[in-house]
């Protein structure tokens, strides 16, 4: 499909760049297209820490296949421990589908799964509305958009940075801006800080 060649080079580069983390210890990946591969989980252990290289070799984009054996998935581990899992929905954004009907039922999910969902951009074709719309669903997290000339050595970083919770320290700050006169507040800001 559309994430052949380059796009698809980057996504098996940030992939293995995720699963080399000392913060990840096992990835379940689903692989989609026009059709929805099962998922298939790699653990890292002193013999195996590398991934098989994935392919793009499941038809055109859509996303609402992906999402539901997403949410299956997370719902299937629900009575499992948990704590620190995360979802990263990765594609080159050109979907042909429309997904956000099913943001309702994600956001109940993760919410009820605890786990924060991070759209990862590859190349800039994406969809605002609906990769930065998947990201703010639960944890909050920005849209990372992966460009060409980016260098797979800043992927860790770019990536696990903006996972709440995991390996780094978030704090929020909210910054109000006040009327000096009457004091009443003009503006509000939230910034976060990761240390």
């Amino acid at each position: 499909g559309s994430m052949s060649g380059s796009p698809m080079k980057k996504c098996n580069q940030v992939l293995q760049s995720i699963f080399g983390s000392e913060h990840c210890n096992s990835i379940t990946i689903i692989r989609f297209g026009s059709d929805v591969a099962e998922p298939v989980t790699y653990t890292k252990d002193e013999k195996n820490s590398k991934l098989t290289e994935q392919n793009a070799d499941l038809g055109g984009t859509n996303f609402t296949g992906p999402i539901k054996k997403l949410l299956e998935t997370l719902k299937s581990r629900q009575t499992a421990q948990t704590h620190g899992q995360f979802a990263i929905f990765m594609s080159d954004g050109e979907c042909w589908d429309d997904p956000t009907p099913l943001f309702r039922d994600m956001e109940e999910t993760l919410c009820l799964t605890q786990c924060p969902l991070l759209s990862v951009a590859i190349t800039t074709n994406v969809d605002p509305k609906i990769m930065v719309g998947m990201s703010r669903l639960y944890g909050d997290t920005p849209m990372i958009l992966i460009k060409n000339d980016d260098e797979a050595t800043d992927y860790e970083e770019k990536i696990m940075g903006n996972v709440p919770s995991i390996g780094f320290v978030q704090d929020i700050f909210e910054i109000k801006f006040l009327n000096a006169a009457s004091r009443e507040v003009l503006a509000t800001k939230e910034l976060k800080y990761k240390r």
